[in-house]
Formats: structure tokens, sequence, C-alpha cells
């Protein structure tokens, strides 16, 4: 059965999944989206330039570590919507030092 509405599975310390229900131009579709800590278990999408690779990987971060929703995938119509169809981007963490100042 598949999750009705935006369903989120964390993994402390390595990242979440979140699993977004959408309507493309092709019809439903299923938005997978991956936040990993940088450098952890899941960040493994660096370098990634076209679908199939994409795909590829996403496949087996999901059946490795998320094998529950692996179980839910279609793997013969598992695919990108089209060739464009994925992002990647990259923020670097930082800590965030409290300032104030004595106004008086």
């Amino acid at each position: 059965m598949e999750p009705e509405g935006i369903s989120i599975t964390v993994l402390p310390g390595s990242g979440e999944m979140f699993e977004i229900p959408a309507i493309t131009d092709t019809g439903r579709a299923t938005i997978l989206f991956i936040e990993a800590v940088p450098e952890g278990i899941l960040d493994v999408f660096k370098g990634i330039k076209n679908s199939p690779e994409l795909v590829a990987r996403m496949a087996n971060v999901i059946e490795e570590h998320f094998p529950p929703i692996y179980e839910r995938i279609d793997m013969d119509r598992f695919a990108l919507i089209d060739e464009n169809a994925f992002l990647q981007t990259a923020i670097t963490p930082q800590k965030l030092i409290k300032h104030f100042m004595d106004i008086q």
C-alpha cells in the first residue's frame, strides 16, 4: 500500500528520505527526495550527470537503507519522468554562534 500524503523516513545521523506524491504531464508520480548528512552513508550522489546513473544509485540506496520503501517500488517502472528530472544541491553546514550586544 502506498502512503497517502508526504512521508518522511529519518535515519538518525545520516539523513532523511521524503516521498512526495505529485501529478505530472504523464500522470501520477512519487518524488523521492534524500537529504544526506555530508560525507555520510546517504551522501553518494556527487558527480552524477545522467538519469540512468541516478536511477541505479537511488535504487541501491533505497534497497540498502530504506527497505520498506524499496519493497513498494515497481522496479520495472522505476525511472525519472524525463532526463532532466533530478536536482542536486549541497549546503555547507555551519554552526551559528549567537552574539549579543549590551546596549545601555
